[in-house]
Order: C-alpha cells, then sequence, then structure tokens
C-alpha cells in the first residue's frame, strides 16, 4: 500500500513539474514612462489646465493618467477629451478618448485614464481637445 502512495505522489510531481502547474502567468513588467517635454508639459484648452500627465507604456499596451482642472469662475459641461498622440514627425499614432464625464464646477479637478493596446514609446507630442 506505501508503494502504491509513493508511486501516485512520483507521478503527481513529476505532473506538476512538466505541466507548470502552479506557476505564475509571465507578466509584462517592463514599463517605460514617457518624459518628452509634449507629452507631460502642461496645456490650457477653454479654461480647462490639463497637467500631470504620464504615459506608460509596456510592449503591447499604454496608459495615459492626466488631471484636467477647470481654471475659470464657471462650471464646464465637459464630457469627453479627445486625446491626440503624435510622434516626433508629427505623424498620428492614435486618438484617445478621455471621459470627464460632465460639469467640472470652477476650481475643481478630474482625473481621467486612457489606454490603448499598442506601445506608445515613440510619442512625442499630445494634443488635447474637447469632444462633448
Amino acid at each position: 500500500m506505501k508503494k502504491n502512495i509513493k508511486t501516485i505522489f512520483s507521478i503527481i510531481l513529476i505532473l506538476i513539474i512538466f505541466t507548470g502547474c502552479g506557476s505564475k502567468k509571465k507578466e509584462d513588467t517592463d514599463k517605460n514612462y514617457n518624459s518628452n517635454d509634449k507629452v507631460i508639459e502642461e496645456k490650457v484648452i477653454e479654461g480647462l489646465s490639463i497637467k500631470n500627465t504620464s504615459l506608460v507604456s509596456t510592449s503591447n499596451s499604454a496608459t495615459l493618467i492626466t488631471s484636467v482642472t477647470n481654471t475659470t469662475a464657471i462650471d464646464k459641461e465637459v464630457k469627453m477629451i479627445n486625446i491626440v498622440i503624435k510622434d516626433k514627425e508629427g505623424k498620428l499614432l492614435v486618438t484617445l478618448q478621455g471621459y470627464v464625464g460632465g460639469s467640472i464646477l470652477a476650481g475643481l479637478t478630474r482625473e481621467i485614464t486612457s489606454s490603448v493596446n499598442m506601445n506608445l514609446d515613440n510619442a512625442y507630442e499630445i494634443e488635447y481637445e474637447i469632444s462633448n
């Protein structure tokens, strides 16, 4: 009986080792933080200050996070902001949409996050357009 238990245990152990059961899936941990001035600089459009921009890319994805502040004395209605990302030659890489979600009260800040399934290491410039 002990021999059968040892044999079964050995077979299970061999299967675990060779099939990779129990091993963690390798994640893409190589993150590149874009520090180009035209990507991270503060921009102002129609009374909205867009700053604290972070563009982080991996081999197959990118995420942009930025703060949008209403610098006017009145509430602003903003549903979406188009985020136009270009390379060094001015060629369009991708246009993302940042959901703001409605009214931004005077002086208040909202954070928007947009992601795309492509690497944006070669992003050189970002332009913003309000899209209501």
